[in-house]
């Protein structure tokens, strides 16, 4: 189950984003070029750096400087700096830009991977731990423990300047960007709420019930709203017409009471499209539902169709119809499914922008059996994929 998302649960963990990347440990691995089908990376050397035999690393180790990934039995340090590899996450994509996050100095950093030069920038720089990021167009959000809390930072590409967005001494989560607006969820007020930055912070909801999991797209803004226990419903606000609706996922009644009332989660929107995971067919069985003026199912195959993306007309979700996590694409136009991943390890998280879905590949294990995960990129034209960490 993805480390993120809780379907059963209201609340939402404030560490939404770092896919527990701060509790993972450093291991090795051989570069290679392709993204699927990779041997199995497990944790071995043979280049010492500090003058021992080389051989297997049976200890974890946080890295003192750049020259030494792991200890062996008699702790000396094993492998190369080309031999170092580090688990990333949480991919997300504007055009030729894509971010994610990486635990390399000991703490979880903001990454930027160009596509058009194929370098790499770090992000942040705090020492602390950052995570749930967010891009679109020269702005890059994301959540920050650097103050002993949860804060939520903005990164403009285009001044190169770092602001503190959020001051406030509540939890924060899951922030959104489009343009100058920011969205996030906040329970300064006991409760979890969608808030907004425009230049200034805005309450968007003020139910008693928890809000979360915002995402932002034009005027629109979208998230998972706890208001009609059990069930958790997709909300939708205008920001040019201030007013939140109900978006009308189901056969549920206004009341919320009866038969045909279901749990829909993890919204994300693109112009007119909204989409989310949605449990009406099963309890244990979550589809990719889509409303554009109407409600549309997307997918039908059982087990879990979830954490969807859309961008232009594709939408891309995480799927374990195979006994594995995979990522599939849904073209609305074609009305057409695809499987992009298919090998049996884990592919999680995927995001989409133009030609290229991102996603997390957890194709390498330590010793330990303890899967690690690097960000993979999928070109839609080409049907190319390419590891880029």
């Amino acid at each position: 189950m993805d480390p993120r998302v809780n379907k059963e649960q209201g609340l939402e963990n404030i560490n939404a984003g770092l896919t527990g990347l701060s509790i993972i440990t450093l291991v090795l691995a051989v570069a290679f070029s392709g993204c699927i089908g990779g041997d199995d990376k497990s944790g071995t050397g043979t280049t010492p750096t500090d003058g021992g035999s080389g051989g297997d690393c049976i200890k974890p180790y946080i890295p003192a400087d750049e020259g030494e990934c792991c200890l062996d039995e008699n702790d000396n340090g094993i492998c190369d700096d080309t031999e170092k590899y580090y688990s990333h996450g949480s991919p997300a994509i504007y055009e030729d830009k894509i971010i994610y996050s990486g635990e390399r100095n000991g703490n979880v950093d903001i990454y930027m991977y160009d596509i058009s030069t194929g370098g790499e920038t770090k992000i942040t720089t705090s020492g602390s731990a950052q995570g749930g990021q967010a891009i679109h167009g020269d702005k890059i959000v994301w959540v920050d423990y650097r103050n002993s809390r949860s804060d939520v930072y903005l990164y403009d590409l285009s001044k190169s300047k770092e602001t503190q967005i959020t001051t406030e001494n509540s939890g924060k989560a899951h922030p959104g960007v489009y343009g100058d607006i920011i969205v996030w969820s906040d329970n300064r007020n006991g409760n979890w709420d969608i808030y907004m930055y425009d230049g200034e912070v805005k309450q968007v909801t003020s139910d008693s019930s928890d809000q979360g999991f915002p995402a932002v797209h034009g005027d629109i803004i979208v998230w998972r709203d706890n208001r009609n226990r059990p069930w958790t419903d997709i909300y939708m606000y205008d920001i040019s017409t201030p007013g939140e609706t109900r978006v009308p996922t189901d056969n549920c009644p206004d009341d919320r009471t009866g038969a045909n009332c279901s749990k829909q989660s993890n919204p994300a929107v693109y112009g007119d499209i909204i989409v989310w995971d949605d449990n009406r067919n099963n309890n244990s069985n979550w589809d990719i539902y889509m409303y554009d003026g109407e409600v549309k199912q997307i997918t039908t195959a059982y087990f879990w169709q979830w954490v969807p993306a859309v961008h232009g007309s594709i939408i891309v979700y995480q799927d374990n119809r195979n006994n594995n996590s995979d990522i599939y694409m849904y073209d609305i136009l074609t009305r057409g499914e695809t499987r992009i991943t298919t090998d049996v390890f884990d592919q999680t998280n995927p995001a989409v922008h133009g030609d290229i879905i991102v996603y997390e590949n957890c194709d390498r294990k330590d010793r330990w059996g303890t899967y690690m995960c690097d960000i993979c990129m999928y070109d839609i034209s080409t049907g190319n994929e390419t590891r880029i960490t």
